[in-house]
């Protein structure tokens, strides 16, 4: 199962992956923010259950000291902001650039820097905030990433604050994060154990639970219909040869998601108590 799992995750955590250092996020990050979802993901299975959040037992799950595991849970409590983490070396050699005094013009604008020598230059920049990375490995990585450029053959310029893609706003932050949450809750069988999902289009949708089996139904017969039109439409003979040429050819995909839950802040019924377990002393066994 763990091999399974690993080879099913290898391919998912690396379009994560891309993702987050797109976004100018360091791997580090990445981290602290997957422990913190760790542990109040299994707090909010813990809540569905109808079980008090147990420190111990999201340890027991997740590995993660209990000292800070109450760190997270007290933080959330707060609403206390995440707290600063080191950014990669890249986008500390690019602060340092746009920040450290003799690195701007007069405008404030990073100077264009030559590569090798004293400072102000590129190699000193490297030395100081590259964690010991060769500099034309640095100088490489940040041209490949198109947040900086080479001036003739000695000198190199700025073009951004960081290592975030320009097309990566935060309208498209926002979308990713919204579609893959919704796709990675539908397909988690642990996450939503022996529910059932259907094919729909209605998100956030509250009914009443005795209607359920009528929407179910009508669901299943809609999307089933809309499905089969869509293919049918897609593989007809009506189109013509010269009209399919036109403009190449693409691949699609067609995903339509129906997922059935509680609404927000309400707890499952199901309140099994806790089984009161006592210890037996030697003489007893």
């Amino acid at each position: 199962m763990q091999a399974a799992a690993t080879a099913a995750l290898e391919p998912l955590l690396q379009a994560l992956a891309g993702f987050v250092l797109d976004s100018g996020l360091s791997v580090r990050e990445l981290e602290v923010l997957f422990r913190s979802a760790a542990v109040h993901s299994v707090a909010a299975r813990q809540r569905a259950s109808g079980q008090r959040v147990n420190i111990s037992g999201i340890a027991a799950t997740t590995g993660i000291p209990r000292a800070e595991i109450s760190q997270i849970l007290q933080a959330a409590k707060r609403g206390a902001a995440t707290r600063p983490i080191a950014p990669s070396p890249i986008n500390r050699i690019l602060a340092a650039w746009h920040e450290e005094p003799g690195y701007q013009k007069k405008n404030g604008q990073p100077l264009d820097l030559r590569v090798f020598g004293p400072a102000p230059s590129f190699e000193a920049l490297v030395s100081s905030h590259g964690a010991g990375l060769p500099v034309r490995a640095v100088l490489d990585e940040l041209v490949r990433v198109g947040v900086s450029s080479f001036v003739g053959t000695q000198r190199v310029r700025a073009s951004s604050f960081s290592s975030i893609r320009n097309e990566m706003g935060p309208r498209e932050m926002d979308n990713f994060s919204e579609v893959a949450a919704q796709l990675l809750s539908v397909f988690s069988t642990t996450g939503h154990p022996q529910r059932h999902d259907f094919l729909s289009g209605i998100s956030e949708a509250v009914i009443e639970t005795s209607q359920l089996p009528i929407f179910r139904r009508e669901v299943v017969a809609r999307t089933a219909d809309f499905i089969s039109a869509m293919r049918d439409n897609l593989t007809s003979d009506e189109v013509s040869p010269k009209a399919r040429g036109a403009g190449g050819r693409r691949s699609i995909s067609l995903t339509i998601i129906y997922k059935e839950g509680l609404p927000a802040g309400v707890e499952s019924e199901s309140m099994e108590l806790r089984r009161n377990l006592r210890r037996l002393s030697k003489h007893r066994i």
